[in-house]
């Protein structure tokens, strides 16, 4: 449709009401960045900057907009609704032919919906475009929409990983990546935050809790006692941590080699795995973190703090700091929805997965009665007994030494508020948040080449049943079943598991 490189149509299609792109006000997504304080004010060009929210938003924050749209329509608007205390030069002009003069000379490129106005045919001369006029380092904002394989347009859909690939032909590397749960909502799960580098070397430049919005009421953190964890039988690791986004991140590090991810779930931490990391210490690092809200972790006192986002920013920011590669990923119940999510959003880290006991769910189907069950008890009652929900989830008779170890890092209600968040946020309805990354989590894992384990156990009421869905799902999935264990089956079969596990990793790839 050659007429979308003509002004004349984008104009109509304002006049007509037909702007179906314009959200009429700032984009959430923006807003975000901006109040973040991580991108430092400079030069910015709003290409195909339609009314101008968005580029008087960072101009507010101190950035020096250009915004350049070529349509009479969205430009006369952008002139009316000027802000005299967020200045924006406004320039009408076919973006392709911005002139040479202004090579190199913008910090920032940001583009919502102008990327996917274009044809696709011209979708390389767009990225040169975008090189020639930043400066070196400078960083593309793209807020990749709409995400798809449909045919048609404007808008014509894209596909993330194609542009990043496209954009690295131009010398760009990835420096942030992004599934948003503030999108607006009836575009979660069609678009993708990109951040793209003009000259990066393909380090990550930010991490997952970069782009947390600052706040002048950060939540109110507590951190248990030390002496809750003394002499806790089978576990002698040493204590690791270290900061993410303010809270204290505790994680056992033991062993050698390439790293082996362990993630714990509800109300469970690290001491789940305290069977499976001697062995599994014999053939790579061993890395099991505590979520924050969980066990030597700290621990926000308001439930309404945790949320699915945070906890997938917390990992994922874990990930970087210690710059884990080739990683073997070991999860279970919330430990997989999230380690999932993190595999699909950046799976360039990830080279094997072990599934375990744990689901991908998107609202579409009615909840198990047990879930429910389970849900209404973690919501409602008054004490959250941490210790009966792990007897109740495991077939051996736990000693009361184990049960006080996982009672340990919940002396009092307050320490509760994070077991008491994870199962109200199990995306179990198409509207909650998290639906969009479990989606994305689906599409990446049902094209995953490199190897994976599905271990299941036979005697979980919650989430038995999921072992089809992951073996149909991952195209190299190998799967067994873990006999004579409940839901915590690294509690019931922890030595089993991690010899099932020594054996997948000595497997040739």
């Amino acid at each position: 449709m050659d007429s979308v490189n003509e002004p004349d149509f984008w104009h109509q299609m304002y006049e007509d009401g037909r702007a179906r792109w314009d959200l009429g006000r700032e984009t959430p997504v923006f807003v975000r960045l901006a109040q973040s304080g991580q991108l430092p004010p400079g030069e910015m060009l709003a290409l195909g900057a339609g009314r101008g929210y968005d580029a008087r938003l960072f101009a507010r924050y101190g950035f020096t907009v250009t915004a350049v749209d070529f349509a009479d329509e969205p430009v006369q608007a952008m002139r009316q609704m000027a802000d005299p205390a967020a200045p924006v030069e406004i320039v009408q002009m076919d973006f392709f032919k911005l002139p040479q003069e202004w090579n190199g000379r913008f910090d920032y490129i940001l583009d919502y919906t102008s990327f996917c106005a274009i044809l696709p045919a011209r979708r390389g001369e767009y990225a040169e475009l975008c090189a020639r006029l930043l400066k070196p380092g400078g960083l593309l904002i793209m807020l990749a929409f709409p995400i798809g394989k449909r045919g048609g347009g404007p808008p014509y859909t894209v596909q993330p990983d194609a542009i990043i690939e496209l954009y690295s032909e131009h010398e760009f590397s990835l420096a942030y990546r992004e599934i948003p749960d503030d999108a607006v909502p009836a575009r979660r799960g069609v678009e993708e935050l990109l951040l793209l580098q003009k000259g990066g070397d393909g380090v990550d430049r930010f991490t997952a809790v970069s782009f947390q919005a600052a706040t002048n009421d950060p939540p109110p953190l507590i951190r248990t006692p030390e002496e809750r964890f003394a002499d806790l039988p089978g576990y002698p690791f040493a204590p690791h941590y270290m900061e993410i986004g303010g809270a204290r991140v505790h994680y056992v590090d033991e062993g050698q080699g390439q790293p082996i991810l362990c993630l714990h779930g509800e109300p469970s931490w690290s001491y789940l795995y305290r069977k499976m990391i001697p062995t599994l210490g014999v053939y790579g690092r061993v890395l099991a973190p505590d979520f924050i809200g969980f066990g030597k972790s700290d621990k926000y006192t308001r439930v309404g703090d945790y949320t699915f986002q945070m906890h997938t920013n917390t990992l994922k920011a874990f990930i970087q700091q210690l710059d884990l590669r080739e990683i073997t990923i070991v999860v279970q119940d919330w430990g997989g929805m999230i380690g999932l999510r993190t595999v699909a959003e950046m799976p360039e880290r990830f080279a094997r997965l072990v599934i375990m006991n744990t689901m991908l769910p998107v609202g579409a189907r009615k909840p198990s009665l047990a879930f429910r069950a389970w849900r209404a008890i973690a919501v409602h009652s008054p004490i959250l007994p941490i210790g009966l929900i792990m007897q109740m989830g495991t077939v051996s008779r736990l000693p009361k030494a184990v049960t006080r170890a996982y009672q340990a890092p919940f002396p009092g209600k307050q320490y509760k508020a994070g077991a008491r968040a994870f199962p109200a946020l199990v995306p179990v309805l198409p509207e909650m948040p998290g639906v969009a990354a479990m989606k994305r989590a689906r599409a990446v894992l049902s094209e995953w080449q490199k190897p994976a384990l599905i271990l299941f156990s036979d005697k979980d009421p919650i989430l038995g049943g999921a072992h089809t869905f992951f073996r149909e799902l991952i195209p190299t999935a190998v799967a067994d079943t873990i006999h004579n264990a409940g839901h915590f089956l690294q509690e019931d079969k922890g030595e089993e598991i991690a010899r099932r596990i020594a054996e997948f990793l000595a497997r040739k790839l």
